[in-house]
């Protein structure tokens, strides 16, 4: 009953998949809207229990709380900041991601020197990628939003191959 059920979620997270695929702005906007409340409850839990906390300078975490607070309501109310937030984000995350691989992989000498070059190839695209996110803003929209959609796919047939892959009578 699980491997179905499994299979049938893995089917609907492909389907919105395809779904934001074909609409890669729409996908970003409904994605800065959904950080914005994973950003505003917790910074709202924060900014009450600080009020019972027996810490004594309270001042730091009245500042996390109410810059988080005043985030999540910009990322969820105003579309266009939301939008440029997530490309930027997006931008530094992948060029930062690519330099620190970058370096980590100069210090690895179990690699073969082809997979050291074409790391290093895919890794330089990555950093011209994030560079081009960070100072196109109509290119980062629609790649950040169709980024998005192909993980949701790529999570959706990872899903169906667990589901396939999964094995009740050996559990028991």
């Amino acid at each position: 009953m699980r491997r179905i059920l499994v299979f049938l979620l893995s089917i609907l997270t492909i389907c919105v998949g395809y779904i934001m695929l074909t609409n890669p702005l729409e996908t970003l906007e409904i994605t800065s809207v959904v950080l914005g409340i994973i950003i505003l409850i917790p910074s709202i839990i924060l900014f009450i229990f600080t009020f019972n906390s027996i810490i004594l300078n309270r001042f730091p975490l009245y500042m996390i709380s109410i810059s988080g607070i005043i985030l999540g309501i910009l990322l969820m109310g105003n579309e266009v900041f939301g939008v440029k937030i997530l490309t930027i984000l997006f931008g530094l995350h992948m060029i930062l991601t690519s330099l620190i691989q970058m370096f980590y992989l100069k210090y690895k000498y179990f690699f073969r020197p082809i997979s050291k070059f074409l790391s290093f190839i895919i890794n330089g695209i990555n950093i011209l990628l994030g560079l081009l996110i960070l100072f196109d803003p109509i290119f980062a929209e629609a790649f950040t939003g169709t980024y998005i959609a192909i993980s949701v796919m790529f999570q959706g047939i990872l899903m169906s191959i667990v589901a396939l892959e999964y094995d009740e009578d050996k559990k028991k």
